[in-house]
């Protein structure tokens, strides 16, 4: 009977027992989905292997402080709903959009002198189409791979 009882227990937890998933696989999704980035960048601004090897250091070192600048926007305004902000609130709210777009500028200003000597003005210029044209196709690629979801059931962010 305690065998019963044991076998019966083990068969109703074993249902809430589940394997680790495989931690190396999103990494190389990741690390996938970065390759094709770069690759696409290559191709589509026809960057020899010297310019590559220059020009993404350089290029990802400016998105990140772009993406950096943008998230600390969005994390003091991005849950708090628009319409229901004080005349104080949205002038602070301006303020900080206003800042934001400078710090774009800015930082576009100060990169730009760092890349042209790489890949001249003219697929510097080429740039912000080309991000938006990868950006798409990487999305294109990703929502194609089985991603686990990342925090609040969203896709993970990869760099």
């Amino acid at each position: 009977m305690k065998r019963f009882i044991l076998l019966s227990c083990l068969f109703v937890f074993s249902s809430l027992i589940q394997a680790q998933p495989d931690l190396d696989e999103p990494a190389e999704m990741v690390q996938e989905l970065q390759e094709f980035r770069r690759q696409e960048f290559t191709q589509r601004l026809s960057l020899t292997s010297s310019e590559a090897e220059a020009f993404f250091p350089i290029y990802d070192q400016s998105q990140l402080e772009l993406r950096q600048a943008r998230m600390q926007f969005r994390k003091k305004w991005g849950n708090r709903e628009l319409g229901t902000l004080t005349e104080e609130e949205a002038k602070a709210y301006y303020a900080d959009a206003v800042a934001v777009k400078q710090k774009e500028v800015d930082i576009h200003a100060a990169y730009t002198p760092k890349l042209v000597p790489i890949i001249g003005y003219k697929r510097v210029i080429l740039l912000p189409q080309t991000e938006r044209d990868v950006r798409a196709q990487l999305l294109k690629k990703a929502r194609g791979m089985d991603l686990p979801p990342g925090p609040e059931g969203r896709p993970p962010r990869g760099q």
